[in-house]
Formats: C-alpha cells, sequence, structure tokens
C-alpha cells in the first residue's frame, strides 16, 4: 500500500499539467484569431457587411416597378375599329346611276320646241325662201321685205309693217309675223292681206323647218 501512494501521486501531477497546458493551448489560439482578424463572427448572427435578407422573406425591390410598356393593351375581345367607314345598310335603295331619271309619263316636249343641235340651219331656211320668194322679196322688196342674202338683218327685231310684231322674235315662233304670214295665222295676230307665199303655201314640213329655226336663235 504504502507502494502505491508515491504512484498515484506522480499521475496526479502528470493529469496536472496535462491541463494546464492544454489551458494554455486554448488561450493562444483565442489570442491569435483576435490579433488576425478580429473577433470571429457568432455561429448564427449577424454576418459581417450588413443585415442579410431573412430566408423566405421579401426580396429587396429592385428598382420598383417597371414603367408600363406603350400604354394599356387593347381588351382582348373588344369591338373591331370599322374598316372603310360605315357600310351602306343591306337592302337599302343603290345610288342613282346617271342622275335622276326623267319620271314616267310626264309632260312630253312641245313639238316645235327648241331643236335638237342638229335642227334647222339659217342655209336651209334661206333655200327655202330662194324657192319660193324669188322675184318679190328676193330680187326685190315687195312690201319693204328683202330676204336676199343675209335676211336675219332685214327680219330679225325688225317691226312688221303689218303688224305689231317683229318679224323674227327670236326664240319664239308665235311672235314672229314672218311665220305667222307662211303659216297663214297673221290675221289672228293682227296683220292683214294674204298669206305668203302667193299662190302656193309651203308645204308643212317647210313652215316646221323655219319655226324650229327661230325656235332655235
Amino acid at each position: 500500500m504504502k507502494r502505491a501512494w508515491p504512484i498515484l501521486g506522480a499521475c496526479l501531477v502528470a493529469s496536472t499539467m496535462l491541463t494546464a497546458c492544454s489551458s494554455d493551448e486554448s488561450t493562444s489560439s483565442v489570442d491569435a484569431g483576435a490579433s488576425s482578424g478580429g473577433m470571429p463572427a457568432p455561429t448564427g448572427g449577424t454576418p459581417s457587411g450588413g443585415t442579410p435578407a431573412p430566408v423566405g422573406g421579401e426580396p429587396a425591390p429592385g428598382g420598383g416597378e417597371p414603367a408600363p410598356g406603350g400604354g394599356e393593351p387593347a381588351p382582348v375581345g373588344g369591338e373591331p375599329a370599322p374598316v372603310g367607314g360605315t357600310p351602306a345598310p343591306v337592302g337599302g335603295e343603290p345610288p342613282p346611276v346617271g342622275g335622276t331619271p326623267a319620271p314616267m309619263g310626264g309632260t312630253p316636249a312641245p313639238v316645235g320646241g327648241a331643236p335638237s343641235p342638229t335642227g334647222p340651219t339659217q342655209a336651209e331656211v334661206a333655200a327655202i325662201f330662194l324657192a319660193t320668194c324669188n322675184g318679190c322679196h328676193i330680187g326685190g322688196a315687195s312690201g319693204g321685205l328683202s330676204l336676199a342674202g343675209d335676211f336675219t338683218v332685214t327680219t330679225v327685231n325688225v317691226r312688221s309693217g303689218q303688224s305689231g310684231l317683229d318679224l323674227i322674235e327670236p326664240g319664239d315662233r308665235a311672235a314672229s309675223y314672218l311665220y305667222r304670214k307662211v303659216e297663214g295665222t297673221h290675221i289672228e295676230a293682227g296683220g292683214r292681206s294674204s298669206r305668203m307665199p302667193l299662190g302656193a303655201a309651203l308645204s308643212a314640213d317647210d313652215v316646221e323647218t323655219i319655226g324650229l329655226w327661230i325656235d332655235s336663235l
């Protein structure tokens, strides 16, 4: 028993020395870490550089909401813009072709009215006078009337010596005494004497030719 005490004492001394050495090494490690970079960040604490984003939380705003790209888009399913304006109503009246047609059953143009562009000419009337009035009013001036050459000079807007009418009233055969004289209605117009030409009345076609020409003036 006495021999065991020295051995136990030696073990206690060795254990004490080992503990002291271990304590010194830990202290040295802590001192070395502090001198090389400061205090280490505690585990689970706040890292250097600011507060970290919480895990699972809302991310930091990235520059705010993006600007709208060109305004609001057209609503899906909205009404499309009309193409080509308002279409003509179905079943409506079509536009008239060639202007307003003449009403059916209207009043026809009076016979002897204004002639067509191909109506009688002054030359045609002069030919009638030359064939039927030669000797009295062409080559002579019976009753003061000459129909030679340009007979319009002696007849158009020239007052008759037998009536209050002009010999030829432009555009109005009924007010022209020369026409009434060859038609045979000069007495009703306030005239006198015989129908012209003497001896043989003009044909209805020749009388109408003279009347159409006067109406065209």
